[in-house]
């Protein structure tokens, strides 16, 4: 996680939000016209080393999952 990092939940997973981007940087009108470029999409995702797309209002969020950590309680013994 870099500095300034913002979370965001979604169905009881956490992502780190890497990058925002408005969905009308992805449309290309001679390729798809009123779609979105899913190859476009892919090829951010893969440079910005992200792992999947939230779409949040008229934003793309390419966001990374945050791992949950893996701990053991200690208990001391008296």
């Amino acid at each position: 996680m870099g500095y300034k990092t913002e979370l965001i939940y979604v169905n009881d997973d956490c992502f780190e939000i890497i990058r925002v981007m408005p969905t009308h940087n992805f449309i290309i009108p001679k390729r798809h016209p009123n779609r979105l470029d899913k190859e476009l999409i892919g090829l951010w995702v893969h440079h910005l080393g992200g792992e999947r797309v939230l779409r949040r209002e008229n934003n793309l969020l390419i966001v990374k999952k945050v791992e949950e950590a893996d701990y053991e309680e200690i208990v001391e013994k008296t």
